[in-house]
């Protein structure tokens, strides 16, 4: 699932599981596109997160 995070509140808010100490992890990636839509048109930056505790992640392509 991709969604939009906010500067308020994170990429995972409201995925975390009850109890977890929602202690999140990023990281940043370019990804190359397999159908760019014009000349020079290739790459794709993808912002990941992901929780250390309870597992939720998600993803959003910026």
């Amino acid at each position: 699932m991709s969604r939009n995070g906010s500067e308020f509140r994170g990429l995972l808010h409201d995925l975390h599981a009850d109890g977890c100490d929602g202690q999140e992890y990023s990281a940043c990636r370019p990804v190359v596109r397999e159908d760019p839509c014009e000349p020079g048109d290739r790459l794709d930056v993808v912002y990941m997160a992901w929780c250390g505790e309870c597992g939720a992640a998600d993803y959003e392509v910026i």
